[in-house]
């Protein structure tokens, strides 16, 4: 049986960490807590951290070891802004033209990352319809029958689905 386990990092290798945490934890922080609120900030510096000590040899070798920080904690994000989506779409399958929560916090990052799947038209309804707009009123505003509209965000989420899963 194999051991999955990642080697102990040597006293430099915590030595150098360390120092990273101590010189980027407040930058870190501030920019989860602004992202969203997917998660708490402390959690997602913690898993960059733990990224960070997993791939150790890389963030030594990385040219800038805070961009590197920089850029693992935005994919950190990133990742949990499209499953917390990707839920939030499951769900709402089964909620059909009830006004609800918004389903998309930390909409630039979710957007940045789920919004290249779908055409402009496709997002705004979309995003609209988890503003709680009903089907009736989107399909109005976007001149086509209801059954249509419904027809097109439930493709837009089943695609949404299959990307982010």
């Amino acid at each position: 049986m194999q051991n999955n386990q990642p080697a102990p990092l040597s006293a430099e290798d915590q030595e150098f960490l360390q120092g990273l945490f101590l010189a980027n934890y407040s930058v870190l922080l501030r920019y989860a807590q602004t992202a969203g609120k997917t998660g708490t900030g402390e959690d997602m510096v913690q898993e960059t951290f733990l990224i960070a000590s997993s791939r150790i040899t890389a963030v030594r070798e990385s040219p800038n070891p805070a961009g590197w920080l920089m850029r693992t904690i935005q994919n950190v994000l990133r990742k949990a802004f499209c499953q917390e989506a990707a839920l939030s779409l499951e769900e709402d399958v089964f909620v059909q033209d009830q006004p609800r929560e918004p389903a998309f916090e930390g909409f630039t990052l979710l957007q940045e990352t789920c919004r290249k799947y779908l055409s402009e038209e496709d997002w705004e309804l979309l995003y609209k319809k988890s503003q709680g707009y009903t089907s009736k009123e989107l399909a109005e505003e976007y001149s086509m029958r209801e059954s249509a509209c419904k027809m097109r965000i439930s493709r837009a989420k089943a695609l949404l689905r299959s990307k982010v899963s």
